[in-house]
């Protein structure tokens, strides 16, 4: 039996969610014990009636360090110790240390001028300090609202615990005499291959993070048949992982930095002469791609890097990549496939039929108006970055409340996205999809369309990666 121990933070106020939570991990266990997985619920108040010595908190960050996972939930109040847990938690998963998870809540609410004191103004400093943390940060409206939130991620570690097994398995399979195995199934010892284990893992994982993109996380959007807005007609989309953000100019930056030959340990993996000459061979496949690219690699840094780079308004780290041309985006996504492995196509930008699925595709076949739950109604400040309301583009992620329910963000506003496929019958223009920062909300719709010539690179237009479960032929 794996055992997974999860470490629960939180002031006083919050007693309630705290109980539902430990009634749903309860309830789930039932059906996790049977894939041979126990999740094991640390609570301060049995540590306590267990410490002997001075100081308690001591004791608890201690007893929190050995778990697995820890939920932190936040509201008007900072717990006594709550901040403290969090941060040293926090630091550890930074280094690779446990708590290997770390899930950090904030319930919504409104507060009254009279209620301001120095607890409010204390947790709204946390909390803009803590919603930079991309991945850790989360909002929820109610306890039916945590407990749908915090269940889908403790499937996703689940799953990935249920992988972990497998894989352990295979290993000590492999190493009985007599035993014949497929090669290639556990490269990760010689050739850095962290994909090629994970590549037979894929059917069973909701998410996976790429190493080659400072493990930024791909999430499974289950495949389904619907109407499409375009033609009119019902489509099947199959499963496809969608990356949870737009590529942002950090990550982009490391394919020109590749580029320009400076990405010494990539190019370990793979030789910049070895890209080139399959680029090349690549770009002869796609209508004025060669002519736009040529076969001088000295020059496709300057050709393909953002004209924004330098830009203080547009070039934070964090935030999406813009001014990119769709021969820059389509370039970025054969360089993640020849990381891979060899293949033009594993890793690729979408096409409308497929983003439009992921942004609102409905258990019914139906697909949403918006990307974000029906019941949050029309585009407000709160779910997205349009409209010109910033003025600019915001760090991917910035508002959670407008994410899909499985979790993709910024699928509404801030870029444009560019498609894999084109516009229309003339294909002389790519499509794009999502709106943007300086377009109207009628854009925010998931069947709201744009084109882009594909040598155009405005400061709306960027682009998120695909990627199949294999490569396509």
């Amino acid at each position: 039996m794996k055992k997974i121990n999860v470490f629960l933070a939180s002031s006083s106020e919050l007693a309630e969610e705290r109980k539902q939570i430990a009634l749903m991990i309860s309830r789930l266990n039932d059906s996790w014990v049977e894939k041979g997985i126990y999740m094991k619920l640390v609570l301060w108040e049995e540590l306590l009636h267990s410490f002997q010595g001075e100081r308690v908190q001591d004791y608890f960050n201690e007893e929190m360090l050995k778990c697995d996972i820890m939920i932190t939930l936040f509201f008007k109040k900072v717990g006594q110790f709550t901040e403290e847990e969090f941060r040293r938690a926090y630091q550890n998963l930074k280094q690779g240390k446990k708590p290997h998870w770390l899930f950090v809540y904030f319930k919504s609410g409104s507060v009254s001028i009279d209620d301001i004191d120095e607890e409010i103004l204390k947790i709204k400093k946390l909390k803009n300090e803590i919603e930079g943390y991309q991945e850790i940060y989360r909002t929820f409206d109610s306890i039916p609202d945590l407990t749908l939130k915090l269940q889908h991620q403790l499937d996703l570690v689940v799953r990935r615990k249920e992988a972990e097994v497998a894989m352990q398995e295979e290993v000590v399979d492999e190493r009985k005499p007599g035993k014949d195995r497929e090669n290639g199934k556990l490269k990760r010892d010689r050739k850095s291959g962290s994909y090629n284990v994970l590549r037979n893992e894929l059917e069973s994982l909701s998410s996976f993070r790429n190493p080659w993109e400072d493990n930024v996380e791909y999430i499974k959007i289950p495949g389904g048949t619907y109407r499409f807005s375009v033609s009119k007609k019902m489509g099947k989309v199959p499963d496809l992982y969608f990356c949870k953000y737009p590529v942002t100019n950090k990550r982009y930056r490391k394919f020109i930095s590749f580029l320009e030959g400076k990405e010494k340990e990539l190019e370990k993996e793979l030789p910049m002469d070895m890209f080139a000459e399959k680029l090349v061979e690549f770009s002869s496949s796609i209508k004025g791609y060669s002519e736009y690219l040529g076969k001088d690699s000295t020059k496709w840094p300057d050709k393909l890097r953002s004209r924004y780079d330098d830009d203080k308004e547009f070039n934070g780290n964090d935030q999406p990549l813009v001014a990119v041309t769709w021969y820059g985006a389509r370039a970025y996504c054969f360089w993640l496939s020849c990381l891979e492995e060899d293949s033009n196509s594993l890793y690729r930008l979408p096409t409308e039929m497929e983003w439009e699925w992921a942004a609102g595709g409905e258990a019914d076949d139906s697909v949403r108006e918006y990307p974000w739950p029906k019941e949050k109604g029309k585009p407000n400040p709160n779910l997205a970055n349009y409209g010109e309301n910033v003025r600019a583009t915001t760090p991917v992620g910035r508002y959670p409340q407008g994410a899909t329910p499985l979790g993709l963000m910024d699928m509404a506003g801030n870029v444009w996205e560019w498609m894999g496929n084109y516009y229309d019958k003339d294909k002389d223009a790519f499509a794009l999809r999502g709106g943007s920062w300086n377009d109207s909300g009628t854009d925010l719709r998931c069947s709201a369309r744009g084109y882009g010539d594909p040598g155009s690179n405005w400061d709306s237009y960027g682009f998120r990666v695909v990627r199949g479960l294999r490569a396509q032929s």
